[in-house]
C-alpha cells in the first residue's frame, strides 16, 4: 500500500515562487523531498519547479518594476535615471554609429607591427 499524499497548498507554493527560492529550500519549507516538489509541480501543469518558479516570478518583477515608475514619477531622480536606462534603453553616451554618404558602413582596422631598424631613428 502507497503512503498517503501529503498535501502542499497551491497558493502558498506559488507566493513563496515568487520570492526566487531554490528548490531545496522549497522542500525544507514544505517538509518533503525534492522529487516530491517535481512531481506536484508537474501535477500542477508546470513542466518543473525551475518552469513553476519562473512563471511566479514574473509577479515579482512586475511589482519591483512598477514601484521604480511610482518613485521615478513622485521625484526620485536616481529611480527615474535608472528607469530611464533600463526601462527605456536610454543612455549617457550613446554611441553613434558612422555611416559613409550611400548608407554603407565602415570599420577602422589597425595593425600593429614591429619596426625595423631604418624606421626607429625617426
Amino acid at each position: 500500500m502507497a503512503r498517503p499524499q501529503k498535501e502542499i497548498d497551491q497558493d502558498q507554493f506559488e507566493a513563496i515562487c515568487r520570492m526566487n527560492p531554490t528548490l531545496k529550500d522549497v522542500a525544507a519549507f514544505f517538509k518533503l523531498d525534492e522529487e516530491t516538489i517535481i512531481r506536484r509541480c508537474r501535477q500542477w501543469g508546470y513542466e518543473g519547479f525551475s518552469d513553476a518558479r519562473a512563471q511566479n516570478m514574473v509577479h515579482t518583477r512586475l511589482t519591483l518594476i512598477r514601484t521604480a515608475i511610482k518613485k521615478a514619477e513622485k521625484g526620485d531622480n536616481v529611480m527615474l535615471i535608472f528607469c530611464l536606462k533600463n526601462l527605456c534603453g536610454w543612455m549617457d553616451k550613446p554611441e553613434r554609429e558612422a555611416e559613409l554618404i550611400d548608407g554603407g558602413k565602415f570599420m577602422l582596422k589597425y595593425r600593429i607591427e614591429k619596426a625595423d631598424e631604418s624606421t626607429s631613428s625617426i
